[in-house]
């Protein structure tokens, strides 16, 4: 398959965040068909994919021709285009004339050829710009508040694209929200199966392939019986792979082919199982960098690049800080009051850990300090860019653990899976840890 650029305006769905434009597309099939009278044109959103094609009644395009079969070849999407794959028919498929051997891309005003049947594709594109979509709030969107225009940005572009089946990338620094981001994806779709978060930094990589595609009972040592994966569980709904760049490079073709096939194969398993879902990924790294790097499959990275929405740092977005810290302290202390001040000051940190970090400094300040006032002074932050201070005689056990992991951290150049191992705890124990310590 051929490789698209991010931005690639042919592709079905397409935003530029630069020109704030959001590009959709409908798909028109124009069907000459020896079984039908007159020609018949039907028309699907890029939503509907795959399409199947064939005499079959389960058949989204049903043909009358006597020369197809029954599921005879199917349109689908891949890095965001449109392909037409034979499903091994009797009489084979043909783009203008051309046979197809598997699988072929397909452009406007192209003419698929099966038995004595034509079809002419044809696809409409309209542009919409993204401040102009309507949504009913955008102070407060799916659990996230905002007075940012950024941010607002963000929340239209869900709103509009929710309801596609596009594979959707999430980037920005670690705490700024990419969970809640897919979640408000998921949410916004109406899909009926579940939304199952998996990060890829807190599974054993001899185990991370088991938690995607499951496995059989006897597959390997402690297998004790058949277990479905994340794959199987987000069936009619979303998988979200969280902290994508971390996958092992060994089992990112395997996770490209489930992508592209929409198929899996439990391990120890023989026979592949189709598989509905969504799939929205997440990484605070730069994919096209590590692609470049040899760190991260770059066909993986071109697939999972179809829809991009990237999250603006805290520090970028000064005037939500006080809004979300009056929210965090009221969740945990409903008349606590926050001086005018103290809020001046959360705006005038740099907030390395984000909203993440924002949330811990709330929380940790309210159970340490007295009072319903909470005053410059009271502020608990840690400081990531100084010296780590050794531990006092009377170091409470949180700042022991705190102090040791932000030690390995350092040690090993933020790689957690070597500073769990160096602490020697498993990397899900490690990841919560971190999690729990603003640190990730």
């Amino acid at each position: 398959m051929g490789k698209s650029e991010p931005f690639d305006k042919t592709l079905l769905l397409h935003f530029d965040p630069r020109q704030g434009i959001l590009v959709t597309s409908t798909l028109t099939l124009e069907i000459v068909s020896p079984g039908e009278e007159k020609k018949r044109k039907v028309t699907f959103e890029a939503s509907d994919l795959p399409i199947a094609i064939g005499s079959a009644s389960d058949c989204k395009v049903i043909l009358a021709d006597p020369y197809v079969s029954k599921l005879h070849c199917e349109l689908f999407c891949e890095s965001g285009k449109i392909f037409v794959r034979d499903l091994k028919s009797t009489n084979g498929t043909k783009i203008n004339q051309v046979q197809i051997k598997e699988a072929a891309p397909l452009n406007s005003k192209d003419e698929i050829y099966l038995g004595k049947t034509t079809i002419l594709f044809s696809i409409q594109r309209k542009s919409e710009k993204i401040g102009e979509i309507p949504v009913a709030s955008l102070s407060e969107f799916e659990g996230m508040i905002t007075n940012d225009p950024k941010m607002h940005q963000i929340f239209r572009l869900i709103h509009k694209i929710a309801p596609s089946k596009e594979t959707v990338l999430i980037t920005g620094e670690t705490g700024t929200g990419k969970e809640l981001v897919a979640r408000a994806i998921h949410q916004k779709s109406g899909v009926r199966g579940p939304f199952i978060p998996l990060n890829c930094s807190a599974i054993a990589p001899e185990l991370i392939e088991s938690e995607l595609f499951g496995h059989i009972r006897g597959a390997f040592t402690g297998a004790e019986k058949t277990r479905m994966g994340a794959f199987e569980l987000a069936s009619h709904g979303t998988l979200f792979l969280d902290e994508i760049a971390e996958l092992p490079y060994s089992l990112q073709s395997k996770l490209l082919r489930a992508l592209e096939y929409k198929e899996i194969r439990p391990v120890g398993g023989d026979a592949a199982k189709k598989v509905d879902l969504r799939i929205v990924a997440a990484t605070h790294k730069d994919l096209k960098e590590e692609a470049r790097l040899n760190s991260f499959r770059e066909d993986l990275f071109y697939r999972l690049y179809v829809l991009h929405i990237h999250l603006p740092p805290l520090r970028e977005r000064k005037e939500d800080i006080p809004l979300l810290a009056k929210k965090f302290a009221q969740q945990i202390q409903p008349d606590v009051e926050l001086a005018e001040r103290a809020l001046q000051k959360l705006q005038n940190h740099a907030w390395p850990g984000n909203i993440r970090e924002l949330q811990h400094v709330i929380k940790r300040t309210l159970l340490m300090s007295e009072g319903e006032k909470i005053d410059i002074l009271h502020w608990k932050f840690f400081d990531y860019a100084e010296k780590i201070e050794p531990l006092g005689e009377n170091a409470t056990l949180d700042e022991i653990e705190h102090y040791y992991l932000l030690r390995a951290l350092r040690k090993c150049n933020w790689n957690k899976r070597e500073a769990a191992r160096m602490l020697g705890v498993a990397n899900s124990t490690f990841h919560d840890k971190i999690k729990r310590h603003a640190l990730k």
